[in-house]
């Protein structure tokens, strides 16, 4: 597959320089490089994948003999090891991927499954799976306690595990009218399976919890709901280990609404997040949220044209300090798109997926975040599309966007996030409105994820620059 790039324009002369981003149509390669389907019998991902050295873990919400999902690894060139099935009474449908912790061993929760309460309901567990794939259940969700927990568990610093339930609550009431299914709760369980709720949601204070949450250095979670609060769209929270639960924020559709993602701390001390819907033309946002709690909209899906539309997993902050992710729908073809976001809020669409349209059969509908792993690539899942329709498994590089300073020499060094073996080429011209660029050298090959280059030119003479990444 090919992904749309925008191509950073440098401008030198008279040793005064300045960037500017310049879509000029240049392409970046996205490899898919796994088809999930009937075989091997894994299909739909869903999760943003884990990583450990060059192999991902991650769950499927479908596949196996009784069709209740997987457990599985992938590594960086596609390998790809259905490394255990859920069998309903072990857990069914994850929809969470996983965590790995301090003991070695991965942490992840099924929607459904387990043991039957006393209704005989299957309301979801929370599991253990070592590295070979044997899966213990530590705990299976009886109502009260909780119901369908979806989002991924979060080791915290104090060793225990944290996560949220869709449903379910204290107010648990399956058996009279009105029946009463309960907003959610937060959740504690060690290693070893002691479960203990920490607070619940009544729809005031949020409700439906769908994402990961995410710790501070203090022992203190932040989490979204994707409902309740005071305009019934959806809230940010803020709970300790000890249950204190506070309600920060209320999204009211103009500023977005129903966020399905959790939140990611930048490196400039706010927090990131997502919602699914709202904003400008309904699409969903990207937001911030400053010190003081308060919603900041930095870009509105739209949906037209090559815009995403429906963002619904976590954003990932890149090496190079920009924001990525994914949506479930927009884009060129309404199957997803890959962004790129500034933390101001400029963003590229990157690339737009097309499997009902033409070869290849890239994806479409990713709603798994990405990673970008140690090689500099970016890595992720679609849950839909492929070469049996199951999904797949991709990477991209990370666009080429460089840093240039002048060297006391009058040499003007340039260096870049760069993909581990990627081929790259500086070329130059002396105007814009040509098309004719000149390679600055030879085609440098990227030994880490920091790539550099120079040009001696003359300092009187104008030169615009662009990186081609070289596939």
């Amino acid at each position: 597959m090919n992904l749309a790039k925008c191509t950073l324009i440098a401008v030198i002369m008279l040793l005064h320089f300045f960037s500017a981003d310049l879509c000029n149509g240049d392409t970046l390669t996205v490899t898919n490089l796994f088809s999930f389907g009937t075989s091997p019998n894994a299909w739909g991902p869903v999760d943003t994948l884990t990583q450990t050295t060059n192999i991902f873990y991650s769950t499927t919400p479908g596949g196996g003999p009784t069709g209740d999902g997987s457990i599985f690894t992938i590594t960086t060139n596609g390998s790809f090891n259905a490394l255990v099935y859920f069998s309903r009474t072990n857990g069914s449908i994850p929809k969470g991927g996983l965590v790995q912790g301090l003991d070695g061993n991965f942490y992840g929760t099924t929607f459904g499954g387990g043991t039957p309460d006393i209704n005989g309901d299957l309301l979801g567990t929370v599991f253990r799976a070592t590295p070979s794939g044997v899966i213990t259940s530590l705990v299976s969700f009886g109502g009260t306690n909780g119901w369908g927990p979806m989002g991924r568990l979060l080791q915290g610093t104090d060793g225990f595990l944290y996560g949220t339930t869709r449903s379910g609550g204290p107010a648990y009431n399956p058996n009279t009218l009105p029946f009463n299914y309960g907003n959610g709760t937060v959740f504690r369980i060690s290693t070893n399976g002691t479960l203990t709720t920490l607070a619940s949601f009544d729809g005031t204070n949020g409700a439906y919890p769908l994402g990961v949450l995410y710790e501070v250095t203090n022992g203190i979670f932040y989490g979204t709901c994707s409902s309740g609060g005071i305009s019934n769209m959806g809230t940010i929270f803020q709970i300790s280990t000890n249950g204190t639960l506070n309600t920060l924020a209320s999204f009211n559709g103009t500023n977005g609404s129903a966020p399905q993602a959790g939140l990611i701390k930048g490196r400039d001390g706010f927090f990131y997040g997502t919602t699914l819907n709202g904003g400008q033309s309904g699409n969903g946002t990207i937001f911030r949220m400053d010190n003081g709690d308060a919603i900041t909209t930095l870009y509105s899906f739209t949906g037209l044209q090559n815009d995403g539309s429906n963002p619904y997993d976590v954003l990932t902050q890149g090496a190079d300090g920009n924001l990525y992710g994914t949506t479930c729908n927009g884009g060129a073809y309404n199957l997803g798109v890959v962004f790129q976001a500034t933390t101001t809020g400029n963003l590229t669409t990157l690339y737009s997926f097309h499997y009902d349209f033409a070869l290849p059969r890239d994806g479409g509908q990713p709603y798994g975040g990405l990673i970008q792993s140690g090689d500099g690539y970016f890595y992720g899942t679609a849950k839909g599309g492929g070469a049996y329709g199951g999904g797949t498994f991709f990477r991209f590089p990370i666009p080429p966007t460089p840093e240039i300073t002048a060297q006391p020499n009058r040499t003007m060094a340039f260096s870049w996030f760069s993909v581990v073996g990627g081929l790259y080429q500086l070329q130059y011209t002396t105007n814009l409105i040509s098309t004719n660029w000149v390679n600055l050298g030879g085609v440098i090959t990227a030994t880490n994820v920091i790539a550099n280059g120079t040009d001696d030119a003359p300092p009187d003479l104008q030169r615009f620059y662009r990186i081609l990444l070289k596939q």
